[in-house]
């Protein structure tokens, strides 16, 4: 299950907490709570986009998808060196 957690953020298929419960047979609920214990532990690094300006100052609002804040997690070079350990 950890190795399927964390291989989603390498491979970039990806997408959404919802589609990487989904792939591990998991709720959105644990996956989230598992995504969040492997931030606390290092695995993980958490990422807030739009933080310091809203939608309609943004330079990006032509091309964005998202209104409001976008979280986003990136595996962390502790989380690299467990996915290559696997």
């Amino acid at each position: 299950m950890l190795k399927g957690l964390l291989q989603g953020f390498t491979d970039g298929d990806i997408h959404s907490v919802a589609e990487l419960a989904r792939s591990l047979d998991m709720g959105g609920a644990l996956t989230l709570q598992i995504i969040e214990d492997l931030v606390h532990r290092g695995y993980l690094q958490s990422m807030d986009l739009c933080l310091d300006a809203p939608c309609a100052t943004c330079p990006m609002i032509g091309i964005c998808g998202v209104s409001g804040r976008l979280r986003v997690w990136a595996l962390s070079e502790k989380g690299k060196k467990m996915v290559t350990y696997f």
